[in-house]
């Protein structure tokens, strides 16, 4: 027996198990019938189907192994995903009841400043007048379509991280349509607060578009 190259293989085999992540012990019995160690010659054919199915072994531990690993990371990346997709979905519900208040808060603004505007002149403030002015506020500004759009794709992104299938493609539509409609609504926001609300959901969304890249 060769116990150098025994050695050798043992040193080798362990080096490549601790790369893979392998815990299972080097076995003693398969070495010894590795090329090299026993005598030269009669047992070459052996040698060469104990390599084969001992490397054909080692590779299908490696897969199983990866597998594994990528299927945990999956797991996280879909946790995070549901987790922005909920931070998302609180700062609509948190817009839908700040829209009509921010109509209204506007028909004050409006209301004084014209009266304001009219003091010490004859020229009569009609409601009419300011209700059709109120109302082409609140409809340049109205974004429930847009908001009901959004829930809806995230609806659709909550069922296809859980899918099966490669949903790679449909993720990224998902997440083009989410930020299409984020950008609309950013274009018809006449409020401060509800501005800086759509670019915390353009922020997670793109975000979510980050870890997207990630999943097949």
């Amino acid at each position: 027996m060769n116990s150098d190259r025994l050695k050798e293989y043992y040193h080798l085999l362990t080096d490549i198990k601790k790369e893979i992540g392998s815990r299972e012990r080097v076995s003693i019995n398969s070495l010894i019938l590795l090329p090299g160690v026993l005598q030269k010659g009669k047992n070459s054919q052996t040698d060469k189907n104990t390599l084969l199915s001992l490397c054909i072994s080692l590779i299908k531990e490696a897969l199983e192994k990866m597998l594994e690993m990528r299927a945990v990371e999956g797991m996280h990346l879909a946790k995070d995903i549901e987790q922005r997709k909920e931070f998302i979905l609180s700062i609509l519900n948190k817009i839908e009841t700040m829209s009509p208040i921010i109509v209204q808060e506007y028909s004050k603004r409006l209301r004084s400043r014209v009266s304001s505007l009219l003091s010490g002149t004859d020229i009569e403030l009609t409601d009419s007048s300011l209700c059709r002015e109120i109302a082409i506020f609140a409809e340049r500004c109205d974004i429930t379509e847009e908001i009901s759009r959004l829930k809806s794709h995230l609806s659709q992104l909550q069922e296809t991280i859980h899918s099966d299938e490669s949903v790679g493609r449909k993720l990224d539509f998902i997440i083009q349509e989410m930020f299409r409609e984020t950008n609309t609504m950013c274009s018809k926001a006449n409020d401060s607060v509800m501005l800086k609300d759509l670019v915390d959901v353009k922020t997670e969304i793109e975000k979510i578009r980050e870890q997207i890249f990630n999943i097949e």
